[in-house]
């Protein structure tokens, strides 16, 4: 999991100082990651904490981050003109949203350790066992996409905020 968050600092310093327009296939694949994420079940009532505390993280990353593309989206209309252009202020505040949102991306792949070591606990019930792992298997399909996400999201507000200071 140390891996995972290394990945995510490296992508954030790496991406900000890229600056270039995104493009309609990078913009697609945003709104396909974000469709995906709203997919996902990322719902644990397992009564195994650690689980529950794993997927209720990964639930809040994968809320903030369709939450982050949503106003990434609004801030991409009002920077093509159909409204009006939006400030350093709102652009630098969403790009602290999405530095929060990459640590606690972090902190949450830090609980899938022992949300899997959790699983242990109900071998004896297959019924349960399945359902757990179905649980695990989502929040971690969950991570891998807003992992993703963040990486665009990073070049998306770090353009934006390089037209705007031009």
């Amino acid at each position: 999991m140390k891996f995972l968050s290394s990945i995510l600092l490296a992508v954030f310093i790496c991406s900000a100082g890229i600056v270039n327009a995104q493009t309609d296939e990078e913009t697609q694949a945003s709104k396909n990651r974000i469709a995906e994420l709203l997919n996902l079940n990322l719902s644990s009532n397992s009564g195994i904490e650690p689980l529950d505390k794993f997927v209720n993280a990964v639930q809040d990353a994968s809320d903030e981050s369709i939450a982050i593309s949503k106003s990434l989206d609004e801030m991409t209309q009002r920077m093509n003109g159909e409204t009006d252009t939006p400030s350093v202020t709102e652009l630098t505040g969403l790009s602290t949203r999405i530095s929060n949102l990459a640590s606690s991306t972090a902190e949450a792949s830090k609980l899938s350790v022992d949300a899997v070591k959790s699983l242990k606990e109900v071998k004896k019930s297959p019924m349960k066992m399945v359902s757990a792992t179905n649980s695990l298997n989502n929040a971690k399909k969950a991570l891998e996409i807003i992992t993703k996400e963040i990486s665009y999201q990073v070049k998306t507000v770090s353009g934006m905020i390089k037209a705007v200071l031009k």
